[in-house]
């Protein structure tokens, strides 16, 4: 185990540690303090989580997920903007880590590939769906006019 590091000769956490319990327990006025040991484990661990994560992060590259990378370009392309703030919240995680934030810039390199590929797939989304409209009028034509029917009903009512 390593020994604490001294700032002027002193034992720095061991010093704000005490004062913090002398002004805890000066502050009870006599009541009686309860599980005083877990209070400050989970004080003390919380905090130090905190602290080693905040500084952890600093030196971490904010990259999004690789799944959300086009998705976050196509984004950007479609806004004609330079950047966006990528938001995950995951209740999962320890309180400091739920919330990450970061900003994504464009990219330019990765926008002109999917100028490329965007109009292929669209080409490619037509053809399948001219082909399922095709499949289904060879099997009952008029059964696409009222399922068509009944969808722009059921749109005009909500």
């Amino acid at each position: 185990m390593s020994k604490p590091k001294k700032i002027n000769g002193h034992n720095a956490i061991a010093e704000a540690v005490e004062n913090s319990l002398n002004e805890y327990f000066f502050h009870l006025d006599g009541e009686p303090a309860d599980d005083i040991y877990r209070m400050v484990i989970d004080n003390v661990e919380k905090t130090l989580f905190k602290n080693v994560m905040e500084r952890a992060e600093a030196g971490l590259p904010h990259v999004p997920p690789d799944d959300y990378v086009e998705q976050i370009q196509g984004q950007l392309w479609v806004s004609e903007r330079a950047w966006c703030d990528f938001v995950s919240y995951d209740d999962r995680f320890p309180e400091p880590l739920r919330l990450l934030t970061f900003r994504v810039y464009r990219d330019d390199a990765m926008i002109n590939a999917l100028a490329i590929e965007v109009p292929k797939f669209a080409a490619l989304a037509t053809a399948r769906i001219g082909r399922v409209k095709e499949l289904i009028r060879n099997i009952d034509p008029e059964w696409v006019d009222r399922v068509l029917n009944n969808v722009l009903e059921t749109s005009h009512k909500e």
